[in-house]
């Protein structure tokens, strides 16, 4: 495992779920064991899928048969500091832009037809280390990676708990690894409470890795999350409207009245491209990580 990124929600349906998880993988030869399986639809609902935009027909970096999306290469960069220059999703040593990078791969298509679910698997090659890749997938493939995994993502949401929600929480055992976390809320009427929990971890197997390389880490988990909850603030203030107040429980009980019971993080921001965003983020920071890995 050495170092791997998950995106984590508390769904209403599934309770502690995974929606992405970032690893690097530094044997080209076995990246397809990396690649996402089918995946049985019951196990997801809208909260907690991963999703991207459907790729265009002509899109060459798409492979039809396992559904990964290669993402070309990480920007170069150096040093320990951020790697988000706010609030562009920058590289802050480079002139890489997310959006041109990702609208680089996506055409766009007026097809309404919802098609079949295929999984979901994006691809980055590292800028140091043309053998080393960085995939992202709902879930990892690896048994005990997934069990571990697991095991720390529900404890996250059930047991370990910081007074000051804007503050990291930081846990682990040498079993299932060491973790350091950010966790937030999205404003959503039709979510229980009117919010929705959302996490992300960083863990490593290693305590001395995460510890010595902790100030980085926080520094992107801090930038990323901030600019998720800006874009919420920002969807939140151009959605009020001066309407009849209705109270929350009056809200949640008439969601069957054709109100969404379960709607996606790319849906509340309104980006269609934010897991791609995530995945790249991730990247750059596995990246630069790479080299100080516990060896």
């Amino acid at each position: 495992m050495t170092y791997i990124v998950s995106v984590t929600h508390f769904c209403e349906v599934h309770g502690p779920s995974m929606i992405m998880c970032t690893q690097a993988v530094n044997n080209p030869d076995t990246l397809s064991d990396y690649y996402s399986p089918q995946l049985p639809e019951a196990q997801f609902c809208q909260s907690c899928i991963f999703q991207i935009p459907n790729p265009g027909k002509n899109a060459d970096d798409v492979s039809p048969s396992s559904s990964v999306t290669d993402l070309g290469k990480t920007p170069p960069s150096e040093g320990s500091g951020s790697l988000i220059n706010e609030p562009e999703f920058e590289s802050s040593r480079t002139t890489l832009t997310l959006e041109d990078q990702i609208s680089s791969l996506l055409s766009s298509t007026n097809d309404s037809k919802r098609q079949k679910r295929r999984p979901v698997t994006l691809k980055t090659q590292s800028s140091r280390n043309p053998d080393t890749f960085f995939v992202s997938t709902q879930f990892p493939t690896n048994t005990d990676v997934y069990s571990s995994l697991r095991q720390i993502i529900v404890k996250l949401f059930t047991a370990e708990t910081n007074a000051d929600s804007t503050k990291p929480v930081v846990f682990g055992n040498s079993k299932h690894g060491y973790s350091v976390a950010l966790t937030f809320s999205l404003v959503d009427k039709t979510a229980r409470g009117s919010e929705r929990k959302y996490a992300i971890i960083v863990t490593s197997n290693w305590e001395i890795d995460l510890f010595s390389n902790y100030t980085f880490i926080l520094t992107n988990l801090n930038q990323m999350v901030r600019r998720i909850l800006i874009t919420g603030q920002q969807i939140q203030a151009k959605a009020a409207a001066p309407i009849e107040a209705i109270s929350n429980n009056d809200f949640y009980l008439r969601r069957s009245a054709g109100l969404p019971k379960a709607k996606s993080m790319t849906e509340i921001l309104q980006d269609d491209k934010l897991f791609l965003k995530l995945h790249m983020w991730a990247s750059l920071m596995l990246d630069a990580l790479e080299d100080t890995k516990h060896v």
